[in-house]
């Protein structure tokens, strides 16, 4: 997520502004630290509803807290600065939610293709279920078998579909006739790429607010730290 930052002008008159804040300095940056502060607040907490509206989440509370602010009003040679994004820094497969910023696609971590689970099958029984470790289709262990068909645990096999794709089909009772043979249940769908459709709007979220909050908020502090 690209950072954006906001300049805030005051336009007023010069001597009496001048006059009014003849010392004050400090309190004045200590205004605009809150007002900057309270604003990142709020693109946070907007942007999280904005996630929660776009995406049926599994993990609620650790996507939520992937929208981060990674640093509050600090001061630097160009004024005060705030930094919020996503943070991307998770363990196993990459984390994508800023790709839909702005829309791309699912490329493959390892291998050739994309594995993508069925929705109704073991491996992934409904949407709001993870896919339980041990269907995972790298615990799977494909080894080549005879006719040099790809065969995995749990009755496990990879084999090609009508539409010329690649799939990974199980075999036990209760398998539905979708599969080559009766009797066979599909687990994964193999693909090149997963196109990802742009669905979020965190950069103009953080700009609209920060353009209508901070002035606002400026003023309110300004008056609070400054009397007159």
């Amino acid at each position: 997520m690209a950072q954006q930052r906001t300049q805030l002008t005051i336009t007023t008159n010069a001597a009496d502004v001048n006059r009014w804040l003849m010392g004050q300095p400090k309190k004045m940056h200590q205004a605009a630290k809150a007002a900057l502060s309270k604003t990142v607040l709020q693109v946070q907490h907007a942007e999280r509803v904005e996630l929660n509206k776009e995406f049926t989440i599994r993990k609620a509370a650790f996507m939520r807290n992937r929208i981060k602010i990674f640093r509050f009003p600090k001061a630097t040679p160009d004024g005060l600065v705030a930094v919020i994004g996503i943070d991307s820094r998770v363990r196993g497969t990459p984390l994508l939610l800023s790709v839909f910023e702005d829309g791309g696609k699912k490329s493959p971590v390892q291998g050739s293709r994309v594995a993508i689970p069925i929705t109704g099958s073991k491996a992934r029984p409904a949407f709001q279920k993870s896919v339980p470790p041990s269907m995972r289709v790298n615990r799977l262990n494909f080894q080549k078998g005879k006719g040099g068909i790809p065969k995995g645990a749990k009755r496990t096999f990879i084999l090609p579909t009508k539409r010329g794709e690649y799939a990974v089909f199980q075999r036990g009772p209760g398998g539905i006739s979708t599969g080559p043979d009766k009797g066979m249940s599909p687990l994964y769908i193999f693909r090149n790429s997963v196109p990802l459709k742009r669905r979020m709007r965190f950069v103009k979220i953080a700009t609209d607010l920060a353009g209508e909050q901070l002035p606002k908020l400026f003023t309110r502090y300004l008056r609070l730290y400054i009397k007159p």
